[in-house]
């Protein structure tokens, strides 16, 4: 009986074993090793594409800053009535403007999308 389970398991490794039982027991091994990672057929061919914040990620902190400054200029605008804040104000909506457009025009250039 020994060497039947000794044979058994030799067979088994070999993939030579084709009872029911050795079957199973290939497909529990073959689940808990391989993990399959499911990849939908949009993902697949997303590669050659380019993701839409590849470009204008670099210039997200710049105009976070600028949009602070700007709420702070109003708070102090507010607070202390001194035009010199809606000035500087200006300055920053400006900024805003000017790396905005920067940013449209170059992912144009890039070819990001289409000037429509």
């Amino acid at each position: 009986m020994k060497k039947k389970k000794d044979f058994d398991k030799w067979m088994e490794k070999q993939g030579r074993l084709n009872d029911n039982t050795s079957i199973k027991k290939k497909k529990k091994m073959k689940m808990k090793g391989t993990k399959i990672k499911e990849q939908s057929w949009a993902k697949m061919n997303e590669k050659d594409e380019k993701s839409w914040d590849d470009f204008r990620n670099q210039y997200n902190g710049i105009i976070k800053n600028l949009l602070n400054n700007i709420d702070i200029c109003n708070r102090r605008y507010a607070e202390e009535g001194e035009g010199g804040y809606l000035i500087q104000r200006k300055v920053y909506i400006k900024e805003i403007e000017e790396i905005k457009t920067f940013v449209k025009k170059k992912e144009i250039e890039l070819g990001y999308y289409s000037n429509e």
